[in-house]
């Protein structure tokens, strides 16, 4: 491709991207062969091979309906980020909540041990409460 575009290779982008992605793989190749079978530079030689995913990326400029999906995804985060604190805001609300209208029937005597221990192992603190909220 170099030889046929000639110096107009280099005017592009992602053709700079593709060269820096094929000199990085022979590079991870070459360092293979140098260095001893450790498992640091292995995971780091993973890492690098990692960054050759980006390369897909490209792939999206042809693909008119997957650009429209992204482009909706997109819209929707923020939308999506506020239902979520929204929603943690309301399940703390509510775990407190039920964490102080329990507290009576936690300090009741004629209630059975057993109950009373249920009841806190779910509801006893404020960080119970919320997970036993968040696991319904």
């Amino acid at each position: 491709r170099i030889v046929a575009s000639g110096w107009s290779f280099l005017q592009d982008a992602a053709n700079i991207f593709d060269s820096i992605l094929v000199i990085a793989g022979l590079g991870e190749h070459f360092l293979l062969l140098i260095i001893p079978d450790d498992p640091l530079s292995s995971q780091l030689m993973r890492a690098l091979s990692s960054i050759r995913a980006v390369r897909m990326l490209r792939a999206f400029r042809f693909s008119q309906g997957l650009k429209l999906l992204l482009n909706a995804c997109q819209a929707f985060l923020m939308s999506l980020v506020w239902s979520m604190v929204l929603l943690g805001v309301v399940m703390v609300v509510a775990s407190l909540m039920i964490g102080n209208l329990l507290q009576d029937y936690l300090q009741d005597a004629a209630v059975s041990s057993e109950d009373r221990e249920f009841i806190w192992r779910l509801y006893g603190t404020a960080y119970r409460s919320w997970y036993t909220l968040y696991e319904i």
